[in-house]
């Protein structure tokens, strides 16, 4: 089950744009954390459960919420080095200023926050870009592919003083490879809004609806024997605060 829900994504951009303003100019998206500073993440996550046995249906939700931290340990040859966790589990990250994550230390992915890798080209407003990347689940790597759209027709709503709030919208899928008897579905969508002044992300959501089904053939008969689905909505705010101060 722990494979199931070790998926966990999502990043979103917002440059302020206004009727008057001359037209926007493309921009590089990446992070730029600072040296020796302490983020503060607020994550609130719900799941909702759906199992299905031989006709019979159980249904389960569950409500959290966690404070992590994440520290800037260095930046070096170009890759983010990260101290990331909470009270109870940390691990070290090393993330490149597109939010690749490289290599990983004693990381537990389903209950720890990542940053979602972001368009390594220039980006305009309203314009969608493709990514791909290869996702662990479980003990495997799976291909995912999502696309992520600067939503131009939400930047009025997201001005904060000078700096240059982008939101990025995506939606996705993974494919898993196929099997005997069970088939398998992920599909993502959300909103994140970017601080392209900062290099930081600022909030967002994201919902990941998983799917998985069994089925038993008997002769010439294929009848259900197992599903189980699993949607999971995520909202996060990323404070730049140095929680030693």
């Amino acid at each position: 089950m722990n494979g199931n829900r070790s998926f966990l994504s999502t990043l979103v951009l917002l440059i302020l744009l206004n009727a008057g303003l001359p037209p926007a100019e493309a921009v590089r998206l990446k992070y730029d954390f600072q040296v020796g500073a302490t983020y503060r993440i607020e994550v609130k996550t719900s799941i909702v459960t759906d199992f299905k046995v031989f006709g019979k249906t159980k249904s389960t939700s569950i409500e959290d919420r966690k404070n992590f931290s994440a520290t800037v340990l260095m930046l070096n040859n170009n890759l983010w080095v990260i101290d990331i966790g909470d009270e109870n589990t940390r691990c070290r990250r090393f993330i490149k200023p597109d939010g690749t994550i490289v290599k990983s230390i004693s990381d537990q992915r389903s209950e720890i926050p990542f940053f979602i890798s972001l368009p390594k080209d220039e980006f305009l407003p309203g314009q969608t870009y493709t990514l791909s990347r290869m996702l662990p689940w479980g003990e495997e790597q799976i291909p995912a592919t999502w696309l992520v759209k600067w939503d131009d027709s939400q930047h009025a709503k997201t001005a904060s003083g000078s700096n240059k709030i982008i939101p990025l919208k995506y939606n996705g899928n993974v494919v898993f490879p196929p099997e005997k008897s069970k088939i398998r579905s992920l599909e993502i969508s959300g909103m994140l809004l970017f601080d392209a002044t900062s290099g930081l992300p600022a909030s967002g959501t994201w919902t990941t609806e998983y799917k998985l089904k069994i089925d038993r053939k008997e002769m010439a008969i294929v009848r259900p024997l197992y599903s189980y689905r699993e949607v999971r909505r995520v909202s996060f705010r990323v404070f730049s605060e140095d929680l030693k101060k």
